[in-house]
């Protein structure tokens, strides 16, 4: 999500701008995941959470539900990319 300053729906009075999401450990059927919410071009809340990849559950999610369905969005993103990674990774038999 970025900065959409010239937006006629965007909340004056608002908590947050953006909020950038990275993963900080692919453990496999663990992801370890970094969240920064930016006001004013500047960091204004950080968190840690992890996702359960096996179970499509956080272990620990994060306490705001905005940025929870946000990270899940990321989350459903992130391992469809992996699995096309893993995919096109693949050697193609000879007989196929």
């Amino acid at each position: 999500m970025g900065y959409a300053a010239k937006c006629s729906r965007l909340p004056v009075d608002r908590e947050f701008d953006a909020v950038r999401i990275s993963v900080a450990r692919d453990q496999g059927v663990r992801l370890q995941m970094w969240f920064v919410c930016e006001i004013g071009h500047r960091p204004a809340k950080h968190g840690t959470v992890e996702y359960d990849v096996e179970h499509q559950q956080w272990t620990s999610p994060p306490s705001d539900p905005r940025i929870q369905r946000m990270l899940e969005c990321y989350v459903q993103s992130y391992l469809k990319r992996r699995i096309q990674s893993t995919m096109t990774a693949l050697p193609v038999s000879e007989n196929s």
